[in-house]
Formats: structure tokens, C-alpha cells, sequence
């Protein structure tokens, strides 16, 4: 409890880097004199749970604002009563019913106050099964999704934080869940802790979190579930009775999970550039070998924008964002990439399978979606990690190339930039292709005779 703590944006840089010894559960951050012992390490530990237990501590954690005991009983009870009222139908015709969950959005000051929230300020959200799928998430498929999905990427926070009066001081996201929020679940395959972590992450300490939960579910890593949570420093307490909840995520100080600072757009610009045969092949279409880089780049910005651009997605990937993120430039592939190229005829592969592979490959080992560092330069191959939603990577509508940047063409000017010279552009007209095509063709035998003459020379 007493060690430096890692911050998120020094973990995305990719090193530890200890902050101010600090006790993070005390009352009052204390500066201590010299480097405590293990004995009292220990000793403080316990003095903290205890004292927690006991309902005399109720430190805001993480968030590092405490509020007073009662005033936040007051909020977590509104929440669930609300929350009851709203499901208490569906509990009468199943008797199985428990999870959901019940937000609202408070300034600081309106929680220090014990302000009497409004009905209208509450929402209730269930787990959703729905058949097909459906396109009310923002960036992701909803097939079924748990409530902490679904108000992520169906805008449900945004909406209310939006309603919220900003003179008022900072925006709290209250959540209470009848179950913590699951972590390494087998029923799904991603994790709604993370899913949070992600998202506080994103608004970039726009706002803060605080959760609470009075079950713990027994297929969920509860553990882990509070680790993901407290890392972006969301508060967690558990109900253990009425009106007396602990704050169990002051037991994890606020250090980042190791996730590595990998990019998409930079491991697909590698892969892709990775000296294969079929690429290579594929080179020829492109034409001038110093450009290579500037089109593989500008492929790669142009596909990873239409699949990000306006999608409030949180720029660190988790499993459920990953595969939304690989099903698009998957589309996109199919739809942009062609067959018309063909300078190679000994290798037959299918370029648009070796540009899924290296979709895929990246998908598999990046952690973010990386920010433009040249917004207006669409050849561009310097990617950052920084705190953003999805919508925030480019800042310049890429279907237009930017003012005073220079165009690249390939080989054969009718064949499309965006589609790695390997499908024709939709203005080009057939007989003009053919008179590029016969034209090509005549320098590349011109080039093979001159080799064959310098080679007889020698």
C-alpha cells in the first residue's frame, strides 16, 4: 500500500516510473519521513481493512476525492430502490430474475450535499438477448451483451453526463450492479470490468467512476474484476449490508495492468510490409520502390479511419472491441481490394487473404488504436498511444487528400491508391486501362532486354 504508484499514462509509455510514496486508503495522503518496513506495510494494511470493515473508513479510493460515509449510502440506496421498482414486474414472472443495472450521473457537489436524485435521473439497464444482430451499439455488434455494454456503446453515459449542469464541479458516473461486474466469465467472451477500465480511460479524467455491487457472481474473477476497475482509479464498494458498503478496491492501489503500448495501425503497416513473395509481386502495380512505404501507410490510415471515424470506442482494444475492429477492416478489405493487378503469374495467393492475415496478426497484438501525429498527412507512419475514443485517431476526413500534399499514383494510373494499385478506379473507362496495360507491358519488356544486354556484357 505504500509503494509508488504506476499511472496509466506512464504504463502507455511503456515503463515503471514510481510516483510520491503515499498511502492511498488514508483520510490524508501522508508523505512518510523514510521507506516503511514490510512489518508496517502489513500493519497498515490491516489497520485499513479492519477499520473499513468496521464501516469507520470509507475512503473514495482511487478517484482520490472522499465523500462522507452516508452521503454516498444515501446515493447507492436511491440507486437500488430505483432499480428494484423498475424490474420488479419482470421478478414476478421469473423468480430467477437478478442482474441489472441502475446509473445516474452526479455533480461532486450533489453527492457531498446527499442530494435527492430524480427518477428521471436514474436508468435502468438489463442484460439484452436479442436474435441477429443488432446496430444499436456504437462500433461494436450487440447479439448479447451485459448493461454495462450496452450503456457504454449505446451512448447511455454520454448521454446523461451531456444533461449534466458543468458548473457544478466534477461528473461522478454512479453505477450500482447486483453482480460485480464480470471478469473472465465463460458465458461471454469479454469482460465488463475492462470494458469500464476502457472507458474511464478514454474521457481522459473527464469524468471519474464509482460502482457498487452487493453480489458476487460465481463464474467471475472477482478479484481481477476489481484490479481492471481500480487501475483507471473507479472506486468499487460492496453492499455487505443495508446501508453499510466497503470500499474494496482500497486494497489496489491505482497501478496499471500490464497490456503492452503495441499499435494497430503500425503492426498492420509492418506485417504488410513484411518482404513476402506475394507482396512483392504486388510492389510492381505500386511502381516507384521509394513509395512503397507512402502507400502501404496511406492504406493502412485510410482503412483503420473508416473503421474508427466518429465511434466513441475507447482507444485501448479489449477482446470485444478487437474483434468489431477486425470484422470492419475485414469489409473493408473485401470491398477495396481487388483482383486486377497481376505482374506475378508464378504466385498465385490471394492478396486480399495475406491483407486479412496481417489484419488479423495485428488485431491479435495491438492494445490501442493509435492517435495521427500528422492529422493532416494521409501517407503518415508515426502512431501514438494516448487516452481518446476511436472517433479522436485522425482529425482530416481522409477521403480527401489535404491541401498542398502531394499525390501518388501507381504504375497503372487507373488502378485506385486506396486499394494497393490492385482494383481499378470507378471513373476509369475500359479502353483507356487497356492502352496503360499495353503500355506497361512494353516498358517492362524494354527493362528485361536492357538487363539481358548488360548481362551478356559482363
Amino acid at each position: 500500500m505504500w509503494e509508488g504508484r504506476w499511472s496509466p499514462t506512464q504504463a502507455s509509455a511503456g515503463g515503471f516510473s514510481p510516483g510520491t510514496p503515499v498511502s492511498s486508503c488514508s483520510l490524508d495522503p501522508l508523505t512518510p519521513t523514510s521507506e516503511p518496513t514490510d512489518m508496517e506495510k502489513h500493519l497498515a494494511l490491516a489497520a485499513i481493512i479492519l477499520l473499513q470493515s468496521i464501516g469507520l473508513l470509507h475512503s473514495q479510493g482511487n478517484t482520490e476525492t472522499r465523500f462522507a460515509t452516508n452521503a454516498l449510502a444515501s446515493v447507492f440506496k436511491q440507486l437500488e430502490d430505483f432499480g428494484e421498482r423498475e424490474v420488479a414486474e419482470i421478478k414476478r414472472t421469473n423468480d430467477k430474475f437478478k442482474q441489472f443495472i441502475a446509473f445516474t450521473v452526479l455533480a461532486e457537489n450533489e453527492i457531498k450535499q446527499r442530494t435527492a436524485i430524480n427518477d428521471n435521473r436514474m436508468h435502468t439497464v438489463k442484460n439484452e438477448k436479442s436474435s441477429g444482430v443488432s446496430n444499436q451499439c456504437d462500433g461494436i455488434s450487440c447479439k448479447t451483451q451485459h448493461g454495462e455494454i450496452q450503456a457504454i456503446y449505446k451512448n447511455l453515459f454520454d448521454l446523461e453526463k451531456d444533461k449534466l449542469d458543468k458548473g457544478k464541479g466534477m461528473p461522478y458516473i454512479v453505477l450500482f450492479s447486483h453482480y460485480i461486474p464480470c471478469y473472465g466469465t465463460r458465458e461471454v467472451r469479454y469482460s465488463c470490468a475492462e470494458e469500464l477500465s476502457n472507458y474511464v480511460y478514454a474521457g481522459s479524467r473527464t469524468f471519474k467512476m464509482i460502482v457498487v455491487f452487493r453480489e458476487r457472481y460465481i463464474g467471475t474473477d472477482s478479484e481481477m474484476s476489481i484490479r481492471y476497475m481500480s487501475a483507471e482509479r473507479i472506486s468499487v464498494y460492496e453492499k455487505v449490508e443495508t446501508l453499510k458498503y466497503v470500499d474494496v478496491s482500497a486494497r489496489f492501489p491505482s497501478e496499471a495492468i500490464l497490456r503492452g503500448n503495441a499499435i494497430f495501425q503500425k503492426t498492420y503497416f509492418d506485417c504488410i510490409k513484411d518482404p513476402d513473395k506475394a507482396y512483392k509481386c504486388h510492389q510492381r502495380c505500386i511502381g516507384d520502390e521509394k513509395h512503397v512505404d507512402m502507400f502501404v501507410a496511406q492504406y493502412v490510415n485510410f482503412a483503420t479511419f473508416e473503421c474508427t471515424r466518429g465511434k466513441r470506442v475507447s482507444a485501448r482494444l479489449s477482446d470485444l472491441t478487437k474483434k468489431s475492429l477486425f470484422e470492419c477492416i475485414a469489409n473493408y478489405i473485401e470491398e477495396n481490394t481487388g483482383s486486377g493487378c497481376r505482374s506475378c503469374t508464378r504466385h498465385t495467393i490471394n492478396f486480399k487473404y495475406y491483407l486479412k492475415v496481417c489484419a488479423a496478426f495485428a488485431k491479435e497484438y495491438s492494445t490501442y488504436i493509435g492517435y495521427n501525429k500528422e492529422p493532416t498527412n494521409t501517407y503518415s507512419q508515426t502512431w501514438a498511444v494516448r487516452p481518446m475514443f476511436w472517433k479522436d485517431a485522425y482529425r482530416h476526413d481522409f477521403h480527401e487528400l489535404p491541401k498542398g500534399q502531394r499525390a501518388i499514383y501507381c504504375a497503372l494510373r487507373s488502378f485506385d491508391v486506396k486499394s494497393l494499385c490492385t482494383k481499378i478506379r470507378r471513373d476509369e473507362h475500359p479502353e483507356k486501362l487497356k492502352l496503360q496495360v499495353r503500355d506497361l507491358n512494353t516498358e517492362l519488356k524494354r527493362q528485361l532486354k536492357e538487363k539481358a544486354r548488360l548481362l551478356q556484357q559482363k
